[in-house]
C-alpha cells in the first residue's frame, strides 16, 4: 500500500512539475511579449510626440500667416483710401482747370 503512495504522490508531482514548467513557459512567452509591447509603446509615443511637434510648427505656421494676411489687407484698404483719395484731388484739379480754361 505504501507503494502505490508513492506512486500517486510520484505521478502527482511529475504532473506538478509539467504544470509548473508549462506555466514558467507561459510567463516567459508573455513576458517577451510585453517586451514587444513595451518597445512598439515606446515608438509610438516618439512618433506622437514628434507628430504634435509638427502640428504646433503648423498651426505656428498658419497663425503667422493670418497675421501677414490681416496686415496686407490692412494695408490695401488704406492703399485704395489713397488711391480714391488721389482720384478725388485728381477730379478737383481737373474741374478746377476746366473752370480757368487752361487744360489743353
Amino acid at each position: 500500500n505504501l507503494n502505490d503512495a508513492e506512486r500517486t504522490f510520484s505521478a502527482h508531482r511529475s504532473e506538478g512539475q509539467a504544470r509548473m514548467h508549462d506555466i514558467q513557459s507561459t510567463l516567459s512567452q508573455q513576458g517577451a511579449e510585453i517586451e514587444i509591447a513595451r518597445k512598439d509603446l515606446e515608438e509610438q509615443t516618439k512618433r506622437a510626440s514628434f507628430f504634435e511637434q509638427e502640428c504646433k510648427r503648423m498651426k505656428d505656421e498658419i497663425d503667422d500667416e493670418r497675421k501677414r494676411a490681416l496686415f496686407l489687407e490692412e494695408e490695401y484698404k488704406k492703399t485704395k483710401e489713397a488711391v480714391e483719395e488721389e482720384g478725388k484731388r485728381a477730379s478737383f484739379f481737373e474741374e478746377e482747370c476746366k473752370k480757368t480754361e487752361k487744360c489743353d
